[in-house]
C-alpha cells in the first residue's frame, strides 16, 4: 500500500514539475514570419535620434525570428538607455511596432521580458544601419 502511495506521490511530483518547466519556457513570436511579408520597414534610435530606412528586409526578418519572450512585465518603462523601435509594414497592410532595449521587448506597446543574447544581437543590427 505504501508504495502505491509513493508511486503516485512520485507521478504527481514529475507532472507538477513538466508543467512548471513548460510554464517557464519562452515563445518566439516571430518565428513563423517571413520576409515576404514585410512590404516596408523602418528604426528609430534614440539616441542618436535618427531614423532610417530597412532595405534588406531578410535580415530583420532573421533577427526577428530568434527573438525570444517569456512572461509580460511592463516595466520596462522604467529603464533608461537607448530606445531602439522598429516599424513593420506588412503586405496584409497590417502595421507591427517592436521596441528593443535588450532587457525587454514590447510588442504593440506590451512589453515582454525577453532572451538577452536575440534582443542584444538585435540591437547591433539596428545601430549598424546608422551611417
Amino acid at each position: 500500500m505504501k508504495s502505491k502511495i509513493w508511486s503516485i506521490f512520485l507521478s504527481v511530483c514529475i507532472i507538477a514539475l513538466l508543467v512548471s518547466a513548460c510554464s517557464s519556457s519562452g515563445n518566439k513570436p516571430f518565428k513563423d514570419l517571413k520576409s515576404e511579408e514585410i512590404a516596408s520597414a523602418s528604426v528609430l534610435l534614440v539616441p542618436p535620434g535618427k531614423t532610417v530606412n530597412i532595405d534588406d528586409v531578410e535580415q530583420l526578418t532573421k533577427y526577428l525570428n530568434d527573438i525570444e519572450i517569456y512572461e509580460r512585465d511592463d516595466s520596462y518603462v522604467d529603464y533608461c538607455g537607448q530606445s531602439i523601435t522598429f516599424y513593420i509594414k506588412k503586405t496584409d497592410g497590417s502595421e507591427l511596432k517592436v521596441f528593443d532595449n535588450n532587457s525587454f521587448i514590447v510588442i504593440d506597446d506590451i512589453g515582454y521580458r525577453c532572451e538577452y543574447a536575440p534582443a542584444e544581437a538585435l540591437s547591433n543590427y539596428a545601430n549598424s544601419l546608422i551611417k
